[in-house]
């Protein structure tokens, strides 16, 4: 019985301190939360795992926590967390500490969040070409207007999908214009550009 329990204690010994095989970490980034995805090839997890998140090098901060998971030592098994409240317009950084002292490498992501209900531009003045983007989170179909500073309409394109647009200026006058974005229910969202 003695022997029986003290290969029971080498064994739990050898099996905890076995290092943790990991593959096909990888974060994505949906609408306004990130995905994080890792699979552990081998390698105890009996005391848990968790992932954590830093933004711009700063604190870091726990996602989430999946405790107790032993897995298996002979198949694969796909684990996931979601970042509810990533760092927006910012690079976060990510990694997994597998039970209390295992760490895996860092992964960065670029967190790109773009208010609902406004366009944004860019280059603004601008010769020749102006970049629109805004937030397409209802997948929507949108019109470009833009209008000169009398009021006339001087381009004009429908059934654009998709959040971005490249607007070509070669053709306007230098001046001022509105840039009216158009969803498919008729609501406007516009901003001012400077063609120079």
């Amino acid at each position: 019985m003695r022997q029986l329990l003290l290969f029971g204690f080498l064994f739990l010994a050898v099996a905890s301190t076995a290092q943790v095989q990991y593959s096909d970490f990888f974060l994505v980034q949906q609408d306004n939360v990130v995905l994080i995805r890792w699979t552990v090839n081998s390698g105890s997890l009996c005391n848990g795992t968790a992932v954590y998140r830093s933004i711009d090098g700063a604190d870091d901060v726990l996602v989430g926590e999946i405790p107790g998971i032993c897995g298996s030592e002979n198949e694969d098994k796909e684990y996931s967390l979601i970042d509810a409240s990533p760092g927006f317009n910012t690079t976060n950084s990510y990694y997994i500490r597998f039970g209390f002292s295992e760490y895996s490498e860092e992964k960065e992501i670029y967190v790109k969040y773009l208010d609902p209900g406004r366009l944004y531009l860019g280059p603004n003045p601008s010769e020749t070409m102006v970049s629109l983007e805004w937030n397409d989170q209802f997948h929507d179909e949108y019109s470009i207007r833009v209008v000169d500073d009398l009021g006339m309409t001087v381009f004009e394109q429908s059934a654009i999908t998709g959040s971005t647009f490249n607007l070509d200026l070669k053709s306007l006058s230098a001046g001022f214009y509105t840039v009216l974005l158009i969803n498919s229910k008729g609501e406007k969202t516009a901003e001012k550009i400077i063609k120079l």
